[in-house]
């Protein structure tokens, strides 16, 4: 644990603060490859592009997560949070089975169903300084700089200049990524881990994180090891959001 620390001592030291840039940039095709959903009511035009793909459902087992091919069904209804009268401009996000899916993945070409290999499922908040070990060689954490002046409890300290830094053993500089940079993070306004594993049987690290750092929203993204660029460990391939307390 001493070389951990002392690792991620360097990196902080040597890490880029930008402010105001949540590095979140997902290419045009494989927004078109890609489609992430989970049940419940959207605006409509959140949810689109849900046809022409092949949909699956990520789903939490006794023995672990498995992934099965899934039929979306919608429905018209009132938008959230509209409160008018006949409003049908909301769509409600289901699926016929007898768990409740982690995710709901569609692609244009398609997974290999079964069991996934799975390192984290949950919510847990990403809190600088806290190493997160998912499997033999990855952690995620985050950077920033915080101060405890002046606040009640501890939830509430805030972290500026807030990044998560995906990290992989022997941690040299094509070993580490920023996936995430806020001005700034606190309490259940803290991006968060939803669940980490091999969504697409590369043998390397999948996230789904959700990256808002507004109490009130959720925005989810799906990070996949096989669209990387060259020199990164993954690449942000969908996206949703959703609103509410």
């Amino acid at each position: 644990m001493k070389t951990i620390s002392y690792v991620i001592a360097i990196v902080i030291l040597s890490a880029t603060f930008i402010i105001g840039n949540d590095l979140l940039v997902i290419d045009k095709e494989l927004a078109k490859t890609y489609k992430i959903l989970v049940p419940g009511v959207f605006n409509r035009s959140v949810v689109r592009d849900i046809d022409g793909k092949e949909w699956y459902g990520l789903f939490k087992t006794v023995s672990g997560c498995v992934l099965e091919p899934v039929e979306i069904k919608t429905k018209s209804c009132p938008a959230p949070f509209s409160g008018r009268p006949g409003d049908t401009s909301g769509v409600s996000i289901t699926v016929e089975h007898p768990l409740e899916p982690l995710l709901l993945v569609g692609s244009s070409h398609g997974f290999k169903t079964g069991s996934i290999s799975t390192h984290f499922t949950g919510d847990r908040f990403i809190q600088a300084g806290v190493l997160i070990r998912l499997g033999k060689h990855c952690f995620l954490t985050a950077l920033g700089l915080v101060t405890d002046v002046g606040w009640r409890h501890p939830s509430d300290i805030p972290t500026f200049n807030y990044q998560v830094l995906l990290l992989k053993y022997p941690f040299s500089r094509d070993d580490r990524q920023i996936l995430i940079q806020h001005e700034s993070a606190a309490g259940e306004s803290t991006p968060s881990l939803l669940w980490a594993g091999d969504l697409d049987r590369d043998g390397q690290l999948d996230l789904l994180l959700d990256i808002s750092n507004h109490y009130a929203a959720r925005h989810y993204v799906l990070y996949m090891s096989s669209e990387a660029d060259a020199g990164d460990l993954v690449k942000p391939v969908a996206e949703l959001f959703r609103s509410g307390c």
